[in-house]
């Protein structure tokens, strides 16, 4: 006979407010005989306790705390958090120390749905992030480049880091609604612009919220790689044709929020596609020609990029303070592409993706050579002939011949593999 698990009762409180914690919710906590929870949580519920019960203080102990469960046997055991436990909350971690019980969970109303209701916004619009407990950088990795989005803070994360990490990543220009002690008498929603952010003392536990406009560029508004050579503003550096421009972000294998690297700018046409294409991300490029800074900076506007940060000088020594890259793009070398490629290797995070592209076969045996050597998986090898066809004299049709190109990508090993 299988024996009966114990059950354990997550009740979430409600944005604050006692008045929020319902009738049911009261007779449960009243009834049980160990209360968990943080301060602010056990200080919200113990005006409606009537009989003695044991409080335990969830804090930074909650390992130790959670795991002393599990010597219990037929206790009325409730963990009480604030909001609703499975929106950013505690429901994880509790399922994952405490899988010897059964768990019963009881939502409420959370704050961030009572600062959208204030603001009229829908749940569908808004895209969230939690930086309570986390590394500012990566909680904030998959940031979109524009719409709206809610971030529910964390006191040990200063202002002043948020908003130096937003304007990272391109979000000055949004307008910002700071939610502090939401259903509370001193309730209060207050607009401002990112420099403003800056000067706030502390987060109390708030929810930021944000609103940047989608600029679509007149030039491309389609999700398709491959933007004709014209649209681009161009100079001296070579611009990559549009056909091998769309095999290698192809090849590349976009998503949002990634860090990506570019290593040969030129007039910034792969860069720019980079950009567009994989929302969210952060894209480093390098080129040591101040002419490509220029063109860079230019088609930047025209595209209405904000995600590319350019610097002038030579790989693999340009690179050494960029983050670590989940895709890496590899253009121009200026003939030291075994010292950058070894140098990537060593970067490139697990199960990355390197693009390689070369007008020269002997380039071309290098990275398919490094490839196979470093034991990359998803090998290939693609040599790209485009000709166009153009009028010729009367009805006759002639084709332009283009230069050929190699494409050669790989993905690095990662603990799966």
């Amino acid at each position: 006979m299988t024996k009966q698990k114990s059950s354990i009762k997550l009740v979430g409180l409600g944005p604050g407010n006692p008045a929020f914690i319902f009738p049911a919710y009261k007779d449960l906590i009243k009834t049980a005989d160990i209360i968990l929870g943080g301060k602010r949580q056990l200080d919200l519920i113990l005006p409606f306790l009537e009989k003695k019960t044991d409080l335990w203080l969830i804090d930074r102990n909650f390992r130790e705390v959670l795991n002393k469960l599990k010597n219990l046997q037929h206790q009325n055991i409730v963990i009480v958090a604030s909001g609703d436990p499975g929106f950013f909350g505690i429901l994880n971690t509790i399922k994952k120390y405490c899988s010897e019980f059964e768990l019963e969970v009881y939502p409420n109303i959370s704050s961030a749905q009572w600062a959208l209701a204030k603001l009229g916004w829908s749940w569908e619009e808004v895209k969230w992030f939690s930086i309570h407990g986390r590394e500012l950088h990566t909680a904030m990795q998959s940031l979109p480049s524009s719409g709206k989005i809610g971030i529910l803070t964390d006191p040990r994360i200063k202002p002043q880091q948020l908003a130096t990490e937003l304007k990272f990543r391109g979000w000055s220009e949004a307008d910002f609604i700071l939610a502090r002690n939401l259903t509370l008498p001193d309730e209060e929603l207050v607009i401002f612009h990112l420099e403003e952010l800056a000067n706030l003392d502390d987060f109390k536990n708030d929810i930021l919220l944000a609103y940047l406009p989608q600029k679509n560029s007149k030039f491309w508004p389609y999700q398709s790689p491959g933007i004709p050579e014209h649209l681009f503003i161009t100079g001296k550096p070579p611009i990559t044709k549009a056909e091998t421009r769309a095999l290698i972000i192809s090849k590349s294998y976009l998503e949002p929020g990634l860090t990506i690297w570019e290593i040969g700018t030129g007039t910034g046409s792969i860069t720019i596609e980079a950009a567009l294409f994989s929302p969210g991300s952060q894209v480093y490029t390098a080129d040591p020609r101040p002419e490509s800074e220029q063109l860079l900076k230019a088609n930047q506007q025209r595209f209405n990029c904000n995600n590319i940060h350019f610097y002038q000088g030579f790989a693999p020594e340009i690179c050494h303070s960029w983050p670590s890259p989940h895709r890496v793009i590899i253009g121009g070398h200026g003939g030291k592409l075994d010292k950058i490629l070894e140098y990537v290797h060593e970067r490139l995070l697990p199960a990355g993706r390197l693009v390689i592209s070369a007008t020269q076969l002997k380039t071309a045996a290098t990275a398919w050579d490094f490839f196979h050597g470093n034991q990359y998986q998803e090998i290939e090898a693609i040599q790209l002939q485009v000709n166009r066809m153009r009028s010729g004299p009367g009805c006759s049709q002639l084709w332009d011949v283009q230069n050929p190109c190699f494409i050669i990508s790989g993905r690095k090993k990662s603990e799966s593999d």
